[in-house]
């Protein structure tokens, strides 16, 4: 081979290696939003990589608690510069006359109720922060996509298992499943996945593949059919805020199964009679009996516009409604084509 083909063949085995490197670097680095949130490409060649990092992101902050007769997980939201507020399943706790609090060092504290919500099913514990313990990272649940790769932790069985994890993939990010609280019936929005929920992983974190917060594990609806539930980290956010404020949650419970119109697709709104350009709203697939939406004359096939200053373009601008508003107001909706006001009280 004369020097001059030796020196072609290797100027074009350079540029090679450097498109290769330069696409690998854009698939498995990375990718910052402006908000601050980070999404890491999942390839199967950088699976295992992806897995270890967001396991390492999170274990220090995960916690497993024990009562008097259950084993469970919880996770630390956050930390003043005394106390430390864990956040856990209301049902973990709910009859418990002692509750200790293991950290991720196998340091063991009794822990005190800051309060709970029945409702949503969480309650927040708070323990001395002599170690400087610092929060999960939270993330954002509307970013999540069927399909998307999710990592439950926490402790399974009994605490020889402590630090466990158990990977599975969002089915529905979206999915509003019906709950029965004191005889009165509730609707939460919930993330669907396959992760193998055993009985110790409830109130643990559900994370993303960069190790954030994206919701709140609570149960195994289904074994045989996978099917595992957790209460997304956005609605999160407001009942731990409620909760470390007030010692409770104070919500406009309207009592209707809602989807935001901007994640139906174009044959989803075709068949339900609305126009491809309607985009903005929240739809209400079903209302239930004896609720506010109910006495305000809210249907099925309504769809929620405003409210005073809110504009439903989301489920985030919805759910902050139902968290901050006052329990007296206003509701512009659509019904069959035109807007309608509707009030509460009446």
């Amino acid at each position: 081979m004369s020097k001059k083909t030796t020196i072609i063949t290797l100027v074009i085995l350079a540029v090679w290696l450097a498109v290769l490197s330069f696409f690998l670097w854009r698939n498995f680095s990375p990718v910052a939003l402006e908000d601050g949130v980070t999404i890491v490409n999942n390839y199967i060649d950088g699976f295992s990589n992806d897995l270890s990092e967001a396991y390492d992101e999170v274990k220090e902050h995960v916690v497993t608690i024990k009562t008097d007769n259950s084993l469970a997980s919880g996770f630390i939201a956050r930390s003043s510069e005394d106390t430390s507020y864990i956040v856990t399943n209301y049902h973990v706790i709910e009859k418990a006359t002692n509750i200790q609090v293991e950290l991720d060092n196998y340091v063991t504290y009794q822990a005190s109720v800051v309060g709970y919500d029945e409702v949503s099913d969480v309650a927040i514990l708070a323990i001395s922060n002599e170690y400087e313990l610092s929060g999960i990272t939270w993330g954002d649940d509307e970013l999540l996509k069927s399909g998307n790769f999710v990592i439950a932790v926490g402790c399974p069985h009994d605490d020889e298992y402590r630090a466990s994890l158990a990977l599975g993939l969002v089915s529905n990010y979206r999915r509003m499943i019906e709950v029965n609280v004191a005889g009165k019936n509730h609707y939460l929005g919930m993330i669907q996945s396959d992760v193998d929920l055993s009985e110790g992983y409830s109130g643990g974190p559900l994370i993303n593949m960069a190790g954030e917060l994206v919701g709140l594990n609570t149960l195994r609806e289904d074994d045989e059919a996978h099917i595992s539930l957790a209460l997304g980290v956005n609605e999160l956010r407001y009942i731990v805020e409620d909760i470390l404020r007030d010692g409770s949650v104070s919500r406009i419970d309207l009592g209707i199964k809602a989807y935001p119109m901007k994640e139906f697709t174009t044959a989803q709104k075709t068949s339900l009679g609305f126009d491809l350009d309607e985009v903005s709203g929240i739809y209400v697939e079903d209302v239930l009996s004896s609720s506010i939406a109910e006495s305000m004359g809210l249907q099925a096939g309504d769809v929620l516009l405003a409210s005073g200053s809110f504009d439903f373009r989301d489920y985030g601008d919805y759910l902050e409604f139902i968290y901050t508003s006052q329990q007296e107001f206003s509701l512009s909706i659509l019904r069959d084509g035109e807007r309608v006001s509707l009030s509460y009280p009446l």
